[in-house]
C-alpha cells in the first residue's frame, strides 16, 4: 500500500503550485484505492480522477487509466460504461500512444470480459494470448505477472484453485529476477486469488 508516500507528494505538488503533479498524485492515488479498498468507492475515485486528467489534457497514461476504471465498471455491474471505457484506452493504443501499457489494456479488456459474462473463458483467454505476445516482445515481467494472475483464475474455473495457484506460483517464480519480489506487479499477482485487479 503506497498511498501515504503518494499523498505526501501530492501534498507537497500542492504547496508548490504544480496542478500536473497533484492530478497525478490524485489519478496514482486512485490506482492505489483499487488495489486496497471496496470496489465502489475504488470506482469512485478512479472515475474522478481520470475526469481531472481529461479536464487538464494529460493523456500519458490515459490508456492504462480507462483500462483500470474499466474493470472497475465491470466489477460494480457497470457493463456498458465497461466497454465504453475499455474501447477509450484500446483507442489511445491504437493512436499510439500509451503502448507501454499495450499488454495490461489487453489483460484487463480480458478481466471486463469475464467479468460481464463469466462464460465467456474462451474470448478472455485469446484476449490474454495476445497480451503475453505483446509483453514477451518488449520483455515486460511485470505485464506478464499479472497476466499470469487473470489465467490462473480463469484456469481455476477448470482445475480446482489449488492446481491453478500451484501453477500461478511456478510461473510467477519462472519470470522473478532478483529484487522483484517486492514490484507491485508480482505483489499484486500473488494476490490473484485474494484480491484480484
Amino acid at each position: 500500500d503506497y498511498r501515504a508516500v503518494i499523498a505526501e507528494a501530492t501534498e507537497y505538488a500542492a504547496e508548490i503550485g504544480q496542478p500536473f503533479w497533484i492530478v497525478a498524485g490524485q489519478i496514482w492515488l486512485a490506482h492505489e484505492a483499487v488495489r486496497n479498498a471496496d470496489p465502489e468507492s475504488a470506482t469512485a475515485a478512479l472515475e474522478a480522477a481520470t475526469d481531472q486528467t481529461r479536464a487538464i489534457g494529460l493523456h500519458m497514461g490515459q490508456a492504462y487509466h480507462m483500462a483500470t476504471l474499466a474493470r472497475c465498471f465491470a466489477q460494480t455491474g457497470r457493463p456498458q460504461d465497461a466497454q465504453d471505457a475499455i474501447h477509450e484506452a484500446l483507442s489511445e493504443n491504437q493512436v499510439g500512444r500509451d503502448l507501454i501499457y499495450a499488454p495490461e489494456v489487453l489483460r484487463l479488456q480480458a478481466e471486463v470480459t469475464i467479468l460481464t459474462d463469466p462464460e465467456a473463458r474462451g474470448p478472455a483467454n485469446a484476449l490474454l494470448d495476445r497480451a503475453q505476445a505483446r509483453a514477451e516482445r518488449t520483455g515486460s515481467r511485470a505485464w506478464a505477472a499479472l497476466i499470469a494472475a487473470s489465467r490462473a483464475r480463469l484456469m481455476s474455473v477448470e482445475t480446482g484453485t489449488p492446481e491453478a495457484q500451484a501453477w500461478l506460483e511456478k510461473t510467477l517464480c519462472a519470470l522473478h529476477l532478483p529484487g522483484s519480489e517486492l514490484h507491485p506487479a508480482f505483489v499484486t499477482a500473488r494476490r490473484a486469488f485474494i484480491a484480484p485487479i
